[in-house]
């Protein structure tokens, strides 16, 4: 009897000590699990790069899928004869890009924050505190991301606690983001290289969407166009406080509202007109384009939403031909 609890406790101390291993390999595999099978290590690619000394680029753009599809910095570099830089990435709203500003190289004279048109349905309440998503924690965690006071500063009503959780349970929270793939990549092909450029990243090998029309439909029923709209100011202030910071670095901030897709007639022209009005009117500090009515060929977008290549070439020359004007890149940078 005495043998068999003898085997029994050795049994159970041998499993402890198996489960403690596995745990701990876990955790530490972590980090380079999420990089290799995440689909969502774009964030540990703009980190990284801001670590390196030779990173020094005169223009930085920002912004979630819009402009990861939408603004081609190669066209960029070449046309203003600058060094242009894509930090974008899926999802990314203006809050996340303002984690990459305190680390921005000296080198860098201009932002670029690509936007949605920021408007709400009249009557709707937005919370103004906010707690930073999951998603973006995971990411930035992932990233080694070392979190700075100034962050705070500029987001005085973000709540960002979970980012400042210790590395254990950042682990924790991110094998969701392993576990789960990115279904995205079974619908859609990608160029996968493309897909980590930091230049240009319109990774979808086609020109359109195989389900366009359901995309268009999608916005058709959540569109403003028979909506009362107003400016959400939450939003502005945000903005115009991140273009403040920015300034007193010697930063630039443009902030472009981008092309909304004629087939969703998602905006009346007097809404289009209000939306850039008030947006130049609440982000005072920043140089506002509004480009929403700027494509009125839908074969430019990819989706309901999404410009594909060709539309981006259309874009980014026009951006490029309004920084020249507005003397935010010389004239005498330009080609």
């Amino acid at each position: 009897m005495k043998e068999n609890t003898k085997v029994q406790v050795k049994d159970f101390v041998t499993l402890i000590v198996v489960i403690i291993f596995v745990f701990i390999v876990c955790n530490i595999s972590t980090p380079y699990l999420f990089y290799k099978f995440g689909g969502t290590h774009r964030t540990i690619l703009l980190l990284d790069k801001l670590k390196e000394p030779e990173f020094k680029p005169d223009l930085i753009v920002f912004g979630s899928s819009k402009a990861m599809f939408g603004i081609d910095c190669y066209q960029m570099s070449e046309e203003l004869g600058v060094d242009a830089y894509s930090f974008t990435s899926t999802g990314q709203p203006p809050v996340e890009s303002s984690l990459y500003y305190p680390s921005l190289p000296p080198s860098v004279k201009t932002v670029v924050q690509i936007i949605s048109a920021p408007i709400k349905k009249k009557g709707t309440e937005i919370e103004e505190k906010q707690e930073l998503p999951q998603s973006i924690v995971t990411n930035f965690a992932m990233g080694g991301y070392k979190f700075k006071q100034e962050i705070k500063d500029i987001n005085p009503n973000m709540d960002f606690t979970p980012l400042e959780r210790n590395r254990f349970q950042q682990n924790l929270d991110a094998r969701a983001a392993i576990i789960i793939p990115g279904l995205t990549d079974l619908l859609l092909p990608r160029d996968k290289a493309a897909a980590v450029d930091l230049k240009f990243c319109n990774s979808y090998l086609t020109k359109r969407h195989a389900m366009y029309d359901r995309t268009i439909e999608q916005v058709i029923r959540n569109g403003y166009i028979n909506s009362e709209i107003e400016i959400d100011t939450i939003s502005t202030n945000i903005l115009n406080g991140y273009a403040s910071f920015l300034r007193r670095r010697g930063i630039n901030m443009v902030v472009v509202i981008m092309p909304s897709n004629p087939d969703t007639k998602e905006f009346s022209a007097k809404q289009i007109e209000f939306i850039g009005a008030k947006s130049i009117e609440f982000i005072p500090n920043a140089k506002v384009l509004n480009y929403l009515a700027t494509v009125n060929d839908s074969h430019l977008f990819f989706d309901a939403e999404h410009l594909n290549k060709d539309g981006a070439k259309v874009i980014t020359s026009l951006l490029d031909r309004e920084l020249i004007n507005n003397g935010i890149v010389p004239k005498v940078s330009a080609n």
